[in-house]
């Protein structure tokens, strides 16, 4: 028998006029954001070292930041009148931020072929956190062994504040539609790696009509950083030039926001000591005391309570190079050339929850965290691009490509293959201050590869865009 006898001429039946004016409403937000900043900033030789000049930099700076949240009162989860909206909630917050800073660099010639470069930073917040002050550095060295070798090394660390909207946000009682409950769904041996087993959890374990705690969370802490790079460039010709780079960063407090099915997905691993793909978890993790305190259940594995907001996590650490190409040559009455290309690739990703867990490697993670380790981290391991510029008196066009290597997967089973996009430019020159042209995206109206593991439209990620091929045609104005 049917859960719910559906009256036919309610359901389709004409809607009139005054029914209509009581199921809709116009919601009144009044929000405000602003920023203001003033810097002072000084420059020059200070004095002449035998190699030449030793070059300084200063900079001293404040700024404050404001914001305010003023939602339609009868949105807010507080509100208990009769006119109260339904599935929409509305979030109040505000607060202000005051920061100084100042800084000082210097490029110091240590030999003709030797060059150092140092730099200092310190910024001071002022706001409802526990962030204080930081201060910052950086110093690199760069080597000419001959005119046309660059070789290039740095060492510098980073400092950011959190999210100005996660620390004063108003707490938020929000409606939920359903809670998917991939404990139970695992529980009763349904294989969540399979479309059959998520789609048959998704019917059979899902819980509807939640009210869900969210809002600020004032314990954030500041984002630090510490960055390597060591690399070259090339000039091998006046108008050939090549470069490559090697680049390490450690991650430390990385803010994250957590969502709902990342929060009940990493949930069940705890509980359970294990991930869908059979990967091994320690329920006793300091990174799994964080999962579990979010969500209360009852005695049958039913959730009662579950809580969202922002995290840090305890550190994330990358590296990977980055390549690139430069050409100009000219073909005479054809008219002038020019080729760039770049490569850039990530060869690794690791990250760490809480303090005291191992290093995970998140590399093979889908962007969904019901499959695999957790939520995808990289848009693609490797990217490539590439532009062809043409010029020949007053017309002047381009072609410029780019491909994004395979990515991971929905369910974490394999990798999509890699996706190219062409795109076209051509103009003309009218007069010395104006400029026709047509621009041409997308040229052969290629969309994403289609993931066989994801069962619902689009059936591809939507990372790949969902524009096809368009066209633009340009006028500009020099003034």
């Amino acid at each position: 028998d049917p859960l719910y006898e559906i009256d036919p001429s309610v359901l389709f039946g004409q809607v009139t006029p005054a029914d209509y004016d009581k199921m809709v409403d116009t919601i009144r937000n009044g929000n405000l954001s602003q920023t203001s900043q003033a810097q002072f900033v000084i420059d020059g030789p200070l004095f002449e070292l035998p190699a030449g000049d030793v070059q300084m930099a200063a900079v001293i700076e404040a700024s404050h930041s404001k914001y305010e949240l003023g939602p339609d009162k009868r949105s807010l989860s507080t509100y208990e009148g009769a006119d109260r909206t339904f599935n929409f909630t509305g979030v109040a917050g505000g607060g202000s931020r005051d920061r100084y800073g100042m800084g000082v660099e210097f490029r110091v010639p240590m030999l003709k072929t030797l060059t150092a470069n140092v730099a200092g930073r310190y910024d001071k917040y002022d706001d409802i956190s526990d962030i204080g002050g930081a201060f910052t550095w950086q110093a690199s060295l760069e080597w000419r062994p001959v005119e046309s070798l660059l070789i290039r090394a740095s060492r510098q660390t980073s400092f950011m504040a959190p999210n100005i909207m996660w620390l004063y946000g108003e707490p938020v009682t929000e409606y939920d539609d359903y809670v998917t409950n991939y404990y139970q769904c695992r529980l009763a041996g349904l294989d969540l790696s399979t479309t059959a087993g998520l789609t048959r959890c998704g019917v059979d374990y899902h819980e509807g009509a939640w009210y869900v705690e969210g809002g600020n969370n004032r314990r954030l802490r500041e984002e630090t950083a510490t960055s390597n790079g060591l690399g070259f460039v090339w000039d091998i010709t006046d108008k050939l030039s090549i470069s490559a780079d090697y680049w390490s960063i450690e991650l430390q407090g990385k803010s994250q926001y957590l969502d709902t099915a990342t929060l009940m997905g990493a949930n069940a691993d705890c509980l359970l000591g294990s991930r869908v793909d059979g990967s091994k978890v320690d329920p006793n993790s300091a990174m799994c005391r964080i999962y579990l305190d979010y969500v209360k259940r009852d005695a049958d594995g039913n959730v009662t309570e579950y809580f969202l907001d922002a995290i840090n996590q305890a550190g994330v650490r990358t590296h990977g190079f980055d390549a690139s190409l430069k050409y100009a040559w000219s073909w005479g009455r054809i008219g002038d050339f020019t080729f760039n290309a770049g490569y850039s690739r990530t060869l690794g990703y690791d990250v760490k929850i809480a303090a005291g867990d191992p290093w995970e490697d998140y590399m093979p993670c889908s962007y969904s965290a019901t499959y695999s380790c957790g939520s995808q981290p990289l848009a693609f391991r490797d990217r490539t691009n590439w532009t062809l510029g043409w010029n020949k008196d007053a017309w002047a066009g381009s072609l410029y490509g780019y491909r994004n290597g395979g990515r991971v997967n929905y369910q974490a089973t394999g990798y999509l293959p890699a996706y190219v996009q062409w795109n076209a430019s051509l103009s003309r020159k009218l007069t010395d201050s104006i400029r026709l042209g047509i621009d041409v995206t997308n040229v052969f109206d290629k969309y994403g590869p289609k993931d066989k593991t994801m069962t619902w439209y689009p059936f591809y990620q939507n990372i790949y865009g969902i524009a096809g091929r368009a066209f633009y045609v340009n006028l500009d104005f020099d003034f």
